[in-house]
């Protein structure tokens, strides 16, 4: 494991491989904006975004989808920002994301500030999917919702239920209906609490605990394969990325900040899937249900 980026008073999550710049792109919720970072020349940059950006993915025509508090904006080439979706108001944020082959964003919203309790206790916490210029609501009342992931068919969803101490498995329709099957994990008896996920090639998922400095692989069975410690008081973040996609990109709440660091796979991760925005008709939009 190797340190190769520490940012002073930064709180890093949703870290995302651009493929073609060869670097990352990711939210940092301290100060309210995107950095960017290529990991083979040390250089990182700064993105002032409107509203509180929870994260950033790649789009098809080479700008990027950013999902805000308020709203999912489009961020051309040249920095300019207009919007995509506007989101339900409330004391809400956008959290983890996944995008998958189909060029679907799954992502979650979160509970925060002085309302969180108020939201969290009216089901708008949880796991939402856009497409087709519509957002769905896939899973309800979930307000510790965590980290995702769908394998390459989008066939199978695993989401982190932080308040259950549960990673949930749910099936997938062509639609992107959900229904749930047996828990992948049950944290329970260890007291954790599932947070950030990454799922690698043969099916086997990173997992990073709220609060917690260490990192857990499973295998695609639900067998404990590895613990990793990071040296940081809390992992905020999981992404694959490099050529090839076999670097794990953990980000890291320090003293000082945040940290990003590097762990060489022996089992690559998908690669980054870009996002299809507007009306492309890349879901069955009437069929959806909800969990």
């Amino acid at each position: 494991m190797h340190c190769c980026w520490e940012v002073p008073g930064a709180h890093l999550q949703a870290p995302v491989w651009l493929d073609g710049a060869d670097m990352l792109v990711l939210a940092d919720r301290a100060h309210g904006t995107l950095r960017c970072f290529a990991p083979d020349t040390g250089e990182s940059g700064e993105i002032a975004v409107p509203g509180q950006p929870g994260f950033g993915v790649p789009t098809q025509e080479g700008s990027l989808l950013v999902g805000t508090a308020r709203e999912l904006l489009v961020l051309d080439r040249e920095g300019r920002a207009s919007r995509e979706f506007l989101l339900e108001p409330g004391a809400q944020q956008t959290g983890h994301v996944h995008v998958d082959a189909r060029g679907r964003v799954w992502f979650t919203m979160e509970a925060f500030g002085e309302a969180a309790a108020e939201v969290a206790g009216h089901g708008q916490a949880g796991l939402v999917r856009y497409h087709d210029e519509r957002l769905v609501r896939m899973v309800f009342d979930m307000p510790m919702a965590g980290g995702m992931a769908l394998d390459p068919e989008a066939r199978e969803l695993l989401l982190a239920d932080g308040g259950a101490h549960r990673v949930r498995r749910y099936r997938v329709s062509r639609a992107g209906s959900l229904w749930e099957e047996a828990p992948f994990l049950d944290l329970a008896a260890d007291a954790l609490r599932p947070a950030a996920l990454a799922r690698d090639n043969e099916g086997g998922v990173w997992l990073a605990f709220a609060g917690s400095a260490h990192l857990r692989h499973y295998a695609a069975d639900g067998t404990l394969h590895a613990q990793l410690d990071v040296p940081c008081r809390e992992v905020t973040g999981l992404g694959f990325g490099g050529r090839g996609a076999e670097i794990l990109y953990i980000c890291a709440r320090t003293a000082q900040g945040a940290a990003l660091y590097t762990h060489d796979l022996a089992v690559p991760g998908p690669a980054s899937c870009a996002v299809r925005t507007g009306h492309a008709d890349i879901g069955l939009i009437t069929e959806d249900d909800h969990h």
